[in-house]
């Protein structure tokens, strides 16, 4: 195969490094690795602002990701994922499942449950912002997570 330069974003470094790859399946398979990255770190840098209470701040996150890099979006959660085996670490998290915890008092299966309605909603709206279908004020987006995770909690029997 021949030489690829590609951007070695995952180290921090904004220098071309010249990689050689086997085939063009290894390549897309270090696109999706460091696509995974730089989604993280826009979570991280959300959850670290202090805007948005930290759950918030994840789903928010994602959303602007899906608004700023809509092609990465696209290759993360937008492929067809039938053939492929679901990775531990794309199950709901320690972290997240504390987050959930902390702030509802769910735990195991109610803790997912829950976090798989807002994941719905949330990758909803940020599928508008990849594919252009909506591009919606900022506040709105946010007023809209605030009033899911509310009608979720009621759902779940809980005070708002």
């Amino acid at each position: 195969m021949s030489l690829k330069l590609v951007m070695i974003v995952g180290q921090g470094s904004e220098q071309l490094s010249p990689t050689f790859f086997s085939s063009m399946e290894e390549l897309r398979m270090v696109v999706i690795e460091q696509a995974d990255w730089m989604c993280n770190q826009y979570i991280k840098r959300e959850v670290e602002s202090g805007v948005y209470p930290s759950y918030k701040a994840s789903g928010m996150a994602y959303i602007r990701f899906a608004k700023e890099e809509r092609e990465l979006f696209k290759l993360l959660y937008m492929r067809d994922h039938s053939a492929e085996v679901v990775p531990k670490e794309m199950e709901l998290g320690d972290e997240m499942k504390s987050l959930l915890h902390d702030n509802t008092g769910l735990t195991g299966a109610e803790a997912e449950f829950f976090h798989l309605e807002m994941w719905a909603f949330v990758h909803g709206i940020a599928t508008m912002f990849a594919t252009g279908f909506l591009n919606l004020d900022w506040e709105l987006v946010s007023k809209m997570l605030t009033d899911a995770y509310l009608g979720v909690k009621t759902q779940f029997g809980m005070e708002c």
